[in-house]
């Protein structure tokens, strides 16, 4: 089911974002890499969320202030949450996202019935 005014290839990347990194948990870069898993999010959250900077400087400055230490995968994870992000500032598809799946959801249960 689609939402009135979106773009099908946002109903795409959407669709891509989510089978891989949140039902797979592989990189959206780099194909079959599983990066999106506890560990890596967990590791991310300590060094990025814990670390929380609310100092002067830019997002990016401060991203890699925060991100020093971090292994390649956590680094590239961050990439990707960053170009997730992206595709959230662009008219808001992280929320579209959520609403598709809702609506996918009460379509297989209505067919079940």
């Amino acid at each position: 089911m689609k939402l009135p005014e979106t773009p099908e290839a946002t109903f795409v990347a959407l669709r891509h974002i989510r089978e891989t990194a949140l039902v797979r948990y592989d990189s959206l870069f780099t194909p079959d890499e599983r990066l999106w898993g506890l560990q890596n999010l967990r590791r991310f959250h300590a060094l990025f969320v814990d670390r929380f900077d609310q100092g002067t400087g830019s997002f990016l400055e401060k991203w890699r202030t925060q991100l020093e230490g971090a292994t390649d995968d956590v680094l590239q994870l961050a990439a990707e949450l960053l170009y997730v992000q992206g595709k959230n500032s662009n008219g808001d598809t992280l929320g579209r996202l959520a609403d598709l799946h809702r609506l996918e959801r009460r379509q297989r249960l209505a067919k079940r019935r």
